[in-house]
């Protein structure tokens, strides 16, 4: 009995060594990720009865083929790794099938010259998508079980392939076509507008086919989608570099242009003789005019204006006609022109004429009669006399005042500012006793004089001088002058 006891011992340890050996390899083929193909396999591997079927085997039936188990160890760990693996595989390719047969193009209605066009929005959110399945697809083919859905995987690639090559280039097309349609279909450029022409309805035919199969997979059925695109987006480019070199030689002729953007420019090209578009644009391209005033035909300019209501009468009026960049250049002129006549008138005057000049007149005017009353008073040791000339002025100013007159009293306060600061000014000079035009206190001072030979207004500080521009500057808030 003994010795019975210590076989049956030695057995059920030998038993349990062996299920401990199998303990590993039993939760491997657990069977979560087995399909029927599998099974058949692992019963084929272990060599258990042929009528044996998934629903029907049991734990018993592993623990009897115990041997076989780890003899086929490292088979075993092949099998339940390919079973994973393919259904990882099997998932991906669900999941792009589901995006395939789900996912629309988002499209949104652009009605412009009396037609709709659809087009596309959201792109950032589907080029994301497209990306991540590209990186998908990819990830399919690189694993090591993927031959059995090899067919599947190149249906996948015939689908996708390519579609993020055309999304780019359908993006860019149409961002191009949005930019360039309205200014086409204002008839600008005519010699590019067969080529547009011809683009646009390839544009068109495309977009107007997405709209009845909105599937984002449909854009690479479409025949010759490639050449399509491609020719389209050179096209555009082309009609686009037509249009920056047409709008630079305009820009060349008119450098003020360059204050415009490429829309402003080509509206006020395309509308040179439209009044509200030129009043709307002229302040982008003069610092100081607001608006203008034109004769009752529309067909002259004779007055330039301020956003404060100051009216400058130009000195000649300014035809307007179909060569915008030619008749602002006059008018630019001619604004400066005026404005130096009006000079030289305000320094004929006697007393100052407030209604009768603008305001940067004024201003100067008054800045070139300090320059050269100050070299008097200096040369002649009378500057304190000067300094009681000039309070006695802002007094007059500041007692001067109409309330109901807005425009007057902007004038003044310009005048009364720099009037301050002449007296400022003369403050510093008796301060530092000058006495001669050389001494710091004097010599760099900003000065304004009128040249005698061009009789042009001129801009001088220490030995700098500049020409002064006439360039009309309306009612520009003044800076309060400081040292």
């Amino acid at each position: 009995k003994s010795l019975e006891k210590d076989v049956v011992s030695l057995y059920l340890l030998q038993e349990i060594e062996n299920y401990k050996q199998i303990w590993p390899l039993l939760k491997l083929i657990v069977g979560e990720a087995f399909e029927k193909e599998h099974w058949k396999s692992l019963f084929t591997m272990l060599k258990m009865p042929n009528d044996l079927k998934v629903e029907t085997v049991t734990f018993g039936n592993f623990l009897d083929a115990e041997e076989m188990i780890i003899k086929k160890e490292l088979d075993i760990k092949e099998l339940a790794a390919r079973a994973l693996g393919e259904i990882q595989l099997r998932e991906a390719i669900q999941e792009l099938r589901i995006w395939c047969d789900t996912t629309d193009f988002i499209l949104t209605d652009y009605t412009a010259n009396n037609r709709t066009t659809p087009l596309i929005k959201e792109w950032k959110d589907l080029m994301t998508k497209v990306s991540d399945n590209q990186a998908l697809l990819g990830t399919l083919k690189d694993s090591k079980f993927y031959t059995r859905f090899l067919d599947q995987i190149e249906q996948f690639e015939s689908k996708l392939g390519g579609i993020d090559e055309y999304l780019q280039k359908l993006n860019i097309i149409q961002r191009k076509w949005v930019y360039l349609e309205p200014i086409f279909g204002r008839g600008a450029l005519p010699q590019e507008q067969p080529r547009f022409k011809r683009l646009d309805d390839e544009f068109r035919g495309i977009m107007l086919g997405i709209q009845r199969d909105p599937k984002v997979v449909s854009l690479c059925a479409i025949p010759g989608i490639k050449d399509t695109l491609e020719t389209i987006l050179d096209q555009l480019e082309r009609c686009q570099k037509a249009l920056n070199d047409f709008l630079e030689e305009k820009r060349t002729k008119f450098p003020r242009f360059y204050f415009l953007g490429d829309d402003d420019l080509l509206e006020i090209l395309g509308q040179c003789k439209n009044p509200n578009v030129i009043q709307m644009h002229l302040k982008k391209l003069f610092a100081g005019i607001h608006t203008v005033i034109f004769s009752k035909d529309v067909s002259e300019i004779l007055s330039m204006r301020s956003s404060a209501g100051e009216v400058v009468n130009l000195k000649e009026s300014i035809q307007v006609n179909d060569e915008i960049e030619t008749w602002l250049g006059h008018l630019s002129k001619n604004m400066q022109g005026t404005l130096q006549e009006l000079l030289l008138q305000c320094l004929k005057e006697s007393s100052l004429e407030i209604q009768k000049y603008p305001s940067q007149i004024l201003c100067l005017s008054e800045e070139i009669r300090f320059h050269n009353n100050a070299i008097k008073a200096i040369q002649g040791g009378k500057l304190a006399a000067f300094k009681s000339e000039l309070q006695s002025k802002l007094e007059q100013y500041t007692s001067n005042s109409d309330a109901n007159n807005v425009l007057s009293t902007l004038k003044l306060k310009a005048l009364i500012l720099d009037l301050i600061h002449q007296i400022e000014v003369v403050d510093a000079l008796i301060a530092d006793r000058v006495n001669d035009l050389q001494a710091w206190a004097w010599y760099r001072q900003l000065k304004f004089n009128l040249s005698m030979k061009t009789r042009i207004a001129m801009i001088g500080m220490c030995k700098a001088e500049f020409d002064y521009t006439y360039e009309y500057q309306g009612n520009a808030p003044k800076l309060v002058h400081t040292p």
